[in-house]
């Protein structure tokens, strides 16, 4: 059923908020989570920006069609690291104190601009010219701002 599907998810719920951590399952399961809990938000990680991966960005996607930089709550997504796995894909390969070819070495909070860099990509595909593209900092934003109301913090 779908809602040992959720379970299976690790779908974290209170009669206020809901998170479904770490996602990466389809986006028709996203859209069935937000619209059966109206408090509920997708909680993305660096693994949005690996090339094997197609759902979150599609999931990014759908949420973008519902809002703009200008009105941003149809964004219903935390940032998540799943430290220390998982870190973005588009984390700069030269860090001081490292060789060219290395990168971090787990993931941590300190990488979540990445995260959000790449969820602005996304969320600007298609935007015209007069459009107003998003900016990491607005993504950032309006996930603090999410985050806030999910852990009432």
């Amino acid at each position: 059923s779908r809602m040992t599907r959720l379970r299976l998810l690790g779908l974290v719920h209170s009669p206020l908020f809901a998170l479904a951590r770490s996602f990466t399952d389809s986006p028709d399961l996203a859209d069935a989570i937000l619209s059966h809990f109206p408090n509920a938000f997708i909680g993305i990680t660096g693994v949005i920006s690996y090339a094997s991966n197609e759902n979150t960005p599609e999931v990014v996607r759908r949420l973008g069609a519902r809002c703009s930089p200008d009105s941003p709550t149809g964004l219903r997504i935390l940032l998540e690291t799943d430290a220390p796995y998982l870190a973005p894909a588009n984390l700069p390969t030269k860090q001081i104190g490292m060789t060219s070819k290395q990168r971090y070495p787990f993931c941590h909070g300190g990488v979540l601009p990445w995260t959000a860099e790449f969820v602005a990509g996304v969320l600007n595909e298609g935007k015209g010219l007069d459009d107003r593209r998003w900016t990491t900092v607005d993504v950032l934003r309006q996930a603090r701002e999410n985050a806030r109301a999910c852990y009432r913090i």
